[in-house]
Protein backbone atom coordinates (compact mmCIF):
# COMPACT_ATOMS: atom_id res chain seq x y z
CA UNK A 1 0.00 0.00 0.00
CA UNK A 2 1.37 3.58 -0.62
CA UNK A 3 -0.04 6.50 0.81
CA UNK A 4 0.68 10.15 -0.22
CA UNK A 5 0.98 12.74 3.16
CA UNK A 6 3.03 15.19 4.68
CA UNK A 7 3.89 12.96 7.32
CA UNK A 8 5.89 9.24 7.59
CA UNK A 9 3.52 9.15 11.21
CA UNK A 10 1.86 5.80 9.61
CA UNK A 11 4.87 4.25 7.95
CA UNK A 12 5.75 0.58 8.30
CA UNK A 13 4.80 -3.11 8.59
CA UNK A 14 1.07 -3.90 9.33
CA UNK A 15 -0.97 -7.17 10.01
CA UNK A 16 -4.57 -8.07 9.89
CA UNK A 17 -5.81 -10.87 12.32
CA UNK A 18 -9.26 -12.01 12.69
CA UNK A 19 -10.64 -14.21 15.88
CA UNK A 20 -13.49 -16.56 15.08
CA UNK A 21 -15.73 -17.86 18.19
CA UNK A 22 -15.00 -21.07 18.92
CA UNK A 23 -12.93 -21.60 15.77
CA UNK A 24 -9.99 -19.92 15.82
CA UNK A 25 -8.06 -17.32 14.34
CA UNK A 26 -6.37 -16.21 11.08
CA UNK A 27 -3.72 -13.84 10.26
CA UNK A 28 -2.88 -12.12 7.19
CA UNK A 29 0.04 -11.96 5.11
CA UNK A 30 2.20 -8.70 6.51
CA UNK A 31 1.73 -5.32 4.40
CA UNK A 32 3.76 -3.12 4.07
CA UNK A 33 3.17 0.73 4.00
CA UNK A 34 5.02 3.21 2.19
CA UNK A 35 4.05 7.16 2.92
CA UNK A 36 5.47 9.39 0.27
CA UNK A 37 5.49 13.16 0.38
CA UNK A 38 7.48 16.18 0.77
CA UNK A 39 10.11 16.59 3.17
CA UNK A 40 9.57 20.20 2.88
CA UNK A 41 6.53 21.13 1.62
CA UNK A 42 6.35 24.76 -0.95
CA UNK A 43 5.29 27.91 0.56
CA UNK A 44 4.07 31.20 -0.42
CA UNK A 45 6.89 33.68 -1.03
CA UNK A 46 6.90 37.85 -0.93
CA UNK A 47 10.36 38.32 -2.28
CA UNK A 48 12.10 41.82 -3.65
CA UNK A 49 13.05 42.60 -7.40
CA UNK A 50 16.51 41.00 -8.37
CA UNK A 51 16.87 38.63 -5.57
CA UNK A 52 17.65 35.13 -5.56
CA UNK A 53 14.94 32.65 -5.52
CA UNK A 54 15.98 29.08 -5.29
CA UNK A 55 12.95 26.28 -4.92
CA UNK A 56 13.62 22.23 -4.30
CA UNK A 57 11.08 19.75 -4.58
CA UNK A 58 12.32 17.41 -1.91
CA UNK A 59 10.90 14.31 -1.97
CA UNK A 60 10.52 11.09 0.95
CA UNK A 61 11.31 8.16 0.32
CA UNK A 62 14.14 9.03 -2.11
CA UNK A 63 14.47 5.57 -3.25
CA UNK A 64 10.94 4.83 -4.14
CA UNK A 65 11.01 7.76 -6.41
CA UNK A 66 12.04 8.06 -10.17
CA UNK A 67 14.20 11.46 -10.80
CA UNK A 68 12.28 13.02 -13.49
CA UNK A 69 10.92 16.20 -11.56
CA UNK A 70 8.91 18.86 -13.21
CA UNK A 71 8.34 22.16 -12.29
CA UNK A 72 5.59 24.57 -14.03
CA UNK A 73 5.04 28.06 -13.54
CA UNK A 74 1.56 28.95 -14.01
CA UNK A 75 0.44 25.47 -15.37
CA UNK A 76 3.49 26.02 -17.92
CA UNK A 77 6.91 23.32 -17.82
CA UNK A 78 10.11 25.42 -17.63
CA UNK A 79 12.28 22.67 -16.28
CA UNK A 80 13.21 18.87 -15.09
CA UNK A 81 15.14 19.29 -11.82
CA UNK A 82 15.17 18.66 -8.62
CA UNK A 83 16.07 22.37 -7.89
CA UNK A 84 14.58 25.64 -9.45
CA UNK A 85 16.92 28.70 -9.26
CA UNK A 86 15.81 32.20 -10.79
CA UNK A 87 18.70 34.46 -10.17
CA UNK A 88 17.52 37.84 -10.86
CA UNK A 89 13.72 37.64 -9.45
CA UNK A 90 11.22 39.96 -11.23
CA UNK A 91 7.71 40.67 -11.70
CA UNK A 92 7.54 38.65 -15.11
CA UNK A 93 8.36 35.32 -12.68
CA UNK A 94 6.07 35.99 -10.67
CA UNK A 95 2.98 33.26 -10.61
CA UNK A 96 2.28 29.75 -8.70
CA UNK A 97 5.33 27.15 -8.72
CA UNK A 98 4.39 23.71 -8.74
CA UNK A 99 6.77 20.54 -8.39
CA UNK A 100 5.45 17.25 -9.34
CA UNK A 101 6.77 14.10 -9.36
CA UNK A 102 5.95 9.98 -9.61
CA UNK A 103 6.40 7.74 -6.13
CA UNK A 104 5.05 3.89 -6.46
CA UNK A 105 2.99 5.20 -8.89
CA UNK A 106 1.16 8.06 -7.28
CA UNK A 107 1.89 11.53 -8.66
CA UNK A 108 2.52 13.70 -5.75
CA UNK A 109 2.45 17.73 -6.34
CA UNK A 110 3.55 20.95 -4.33
CA UNK A 111 2.63 24.41 -5.10
CA UNK A 112 3.34 27.71 -4.12
CA UNK A 113 2.77 31.35 -4.94
CA UNK A 114 5.89 33.67 -5.54
CA UNK A 115 5.06 37.12 -5.99
CA UNK A 116 7.29 40.22 -5.92
CA UNK A 117 7.39 43.01 -3.07
CA UNK A 118 8.96 46.08 -2.64
CA UNK A 119 9.91 46.07 0.59
CA UNK A 120 6.34 47.30 1.46
CA UNK A 121 6.65 47.54 5.80
CA UNK A 122 3.66 48.75 7.66
CA UNK A 123 3.45 50.37 11.20
CA UNK A 124 -0.09 50.25 12.54
CA UNK A 125 -1.47 52.72 13.58
CA UNK A 126 0.31 55.49 11.85
CA UNK A 127 0.15 57.65 14.68
CA UNK A 128 -0.20 56.97 18.89
CA UNK A 129 -0.05 59.54 21.73
CA UNK A 130 -0.43 59.01 24.81
CA UNK A 131 0.60 60.02 28.84
CA UNK A 132 3.27 59.39 30.11
CA UNK A 133 3.80 55.43 31.90
CA UNK A 134 0.25 54.56 29.30
CA UNK A 135 0.91 51.36 27.66
CA UNK A 136 0.79 51.34 23.86
CA UNK A 137 0.83 48.57 21.31
CA UNK A 138 2.46 49.37 17.94
CA UNK A 139 3.10 46.59 15.06
CA UNK A 140 5.54 46.42 12.10
CA UNK A 141 4.66 44.01 9.84
CA UNK A 142 6.74 42.95 6.46
CA UNK A 143 6.37 39.92 4.00
CA UNK A 144 8.38 36.73 4.63
CA UNK A 145 8.54 34.56 7.93
CA UNK A 146 11.07 35.11 10.63
CA UNK A 147 14.02 32.78 8.46
CA UNK A 148 13.83 35.59 5.44
CA UNK A 149 13.63 38.56 7.62
CA UNK A 150 14.16 40.51 10.42
CA UNK A 151 12.31 43.23 11.74
CA UNK A 152 13.57 45.99 14.10
CA UNK A 153 12.09 49.20 16.08
CA UNK A 154 14.48 52.63 16.90
CA UNK A 155 13.74 56.13 17.08
CA UNK A 156 15.65 59.37 15.82
CA UNK A 157 14.86 61.05 19.29
CA UNK A 158 16.01 58.09 21.50
CA UNK A 159 18.02 59.48 24.46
Amino acid sequence: AVVSTQSGHYAGDYTCSVSYANIGSATSAPLNLVVVGFRVPLTDLAVTTGSSVTLRCDVTPHNTCNNNVQWRRNNVLITNSVEHVVTEFDSVDEGVYTCSTECLGLTITSSARVEVSEHVVTVTPDTVSGNVGDRVTVTCAAPGDSVTRTLEWWSDDAE
